[in-house]
């Protein structure tokens, strides 16, 4: 296992050391385009299914979509008069149903099917039963199971990591599209619409919990008392009425029936959000405390309107693409250099032992980009630090490219007895992607790494080796 890390590392040196091939596409260079830029099925499969996955998957679907039914930019008419009020309404409808419809359909499907489902079966609770609205075990038992083999404090971790798991692959489907965004030195509507939602969804989750006495300790209690009236069908009757009058948009997606009687063995609490059970959840972990609340996650949520891209991609949808009918935009970089572009970001990261702070730097030198981070963290006394590196892939000829990712991390141990006197622990995640051009449209995929045990987004909890294969299909 040492001489694989040492040879993922040396390898991932290499990459990020040579310069590629040198092309007449500077990163400093901005405007707009009427060309259409090829439309990417990126196909990436791995055995456990992980919100990288996912990306690809949304991608491809989104692709699929489009190539169906195209935009309204690409007909001749539009092509003749671009600027024409026809022209321009019918392009704003184009963007509506895909910015309304298509886009946040894949993305609630992303969120849940492969954010809460991928850490539901990470978590050994068997096949998840998937709906747009939520992602749940399909054999309830599998809980009480698990329950009784796990620790309190290892249960609750891996509760909290199934609760932020849908903004977790949101936040990984936005990532891939900055990752797009950076390699193709452009915007296109497609990386547009998907990492506007992707974005969003995580914002608007988090803004939108609510921190009242009412939703976290009215619920428990009557949750508790429910746990305690199974037998007396009349409590339950008046426990249902009592629960509808309270939050009537959570009751009303289940069946009157599956009331729980017990929520503390149906891993989630079904009238709480997802946000909320978050709060709860790490509270719970570091004995009760007032580690965390609502109203503090809201405060530091506005991390998350600092990323530069959220505004490019707005503009050019809007100016670009709506009014102006290009079809791609070169979006403008502060000049570090000659042929150095950059762009700062911010970002909040959930994680099982509490949110963490993260400081993006989107940087393309030539054809080469790299999105580098640092982190930081601290839920009462316990801390965590971070930095990391994507590199995508960089030519090193016609048919060969070679990218990957390395990131370092110090954080409170997971799945402790006493999660408030874990030590932290250091931990690593390297991987080396390449990819193969076996036709000037088709590309093979592979991706192969190693990571540690601790939490990074999109990646398992355990040590695991990485393997991804896939096919990229450009038409």
């Amino acid at each position: 296992m040492n001489r694989a890390f040492y040879l993922i590392l040396s390898l991932l040196i290499v990459v990020c050391c040579y310069s590629g091939e040198k092309i007449d596409d500077s990163p400093l260079s901005i405007g707009g385009s009427r060309e259409k830029l090829a439309t990417e099925f990126p196909l990436l499969f791995d055995l456990k299914f992980t919100p990288y996955f996912g990306a690809s998957a949304v991608e491809s679907g989104y692709s699929l979509f489009t190539t169906i039914w195209p935009s309204a930019g690409i007909s001749s008419f539009y092509i003749r008069d671009p600027y024409s009020p026809v022209r321009i309404l019918e392009r704003a409808g184009h963007a509506a149903v895909d910015f309304f419809v298509i886009s946040e359909l894949l993305t609630i499907i992303n969120h849940e099917a492969l954010g809460h489902g991928f850490r539901l079966r990470e978590a050994e609770v068997g096949k998840a039963k998937i709906s747009l609205f939520s992602a749940v075990p399909k054999d309830p038992t599998r809980l009480t199971y698990l329950k009784n083999k796990l620790s309190a404090a290892e249960f609750t971790q891996k509760e909290i990591s199934v609760h932020i798991g849908g903004i977790e692959t949101s936040d990984i489907l936005a990532k891939t599209r900055t990752l797009n965004f950076l390699r193709r030195n452009r915007i296109s509507p497609n990386d547009a619409f998907l990492f506007i939602k992707s974005m969003f969804d995580g914002i608007k989750y988090i803004q939108g919990a609510s921190d009242s006495g009412r939703t976290l300790q009215n619920v428990i209690q009557l949750a508790t008392v429910a746990q305690n009236s199974t037998n007396n069908p009349s409590t339950m009757q008046l426990l249902k009425i009592q629960m509808l009058n309270y939050d009537d948009s959570q009751f009303i997606r289940r069946d009157s029936n599956s009331f729980p009687t017990n929520v503390y063995t149906m891993w989630l609490d079904d009238y709480l959000d997802d946000i909320q059970n978050y709060v709860f959840k790490i509270n719970e972990l570091y004995g009760g405390k007032k580690a965390l609340s609502v109203n503090k996650l809201q405060n530091l949520n506005f991390l998350n309107h600092f990323d530069p891209f959220i505004y490019y991609s707005g503009y050019y949808l809007a100016v670009e693409y709506i009014i102006k009918g290009n079809l791609q935009w070169k979006y403008p970089m502060i000049p570090l250099g000659k042929n150095i572009g950059y762009l700062p970001g911010f970002k909040l990261i959930l994680t099982p032992y509490g949110p963490e702070k993260q400081f993006i730097n989107y940087i393309r030198y030539y054809n080469n980009s790299y999105r580098f981070y640092f982190i930081y963290g601290k839920t009462l006394t316990k801390k965590s630090y971070g930095l990391g590196c994507d590199v995508n892939p960089i030519g090193i000829n016609y048919h060969f490219a070679i990218g990957g990712k390395i990131y370092l991390w110090k954080q409170p141990e997971l799945f402790t007895q006493k999660p408030i006197n874990a030590t932290e622990k250091f931990g690593v995640l390297l991987q080396v992607n390449t990819e193969y051009k076996i036709h000037k449209k088709i590309s093979t995929l592979v991706n192969l790494g190693y990571k540690t045990k601790g939490f990074i987004q999109g990646a398992v909890l355990e040590n695991s080796i990485i393997a991804e294969l896939g096919l990229r299909l450009s038409i």
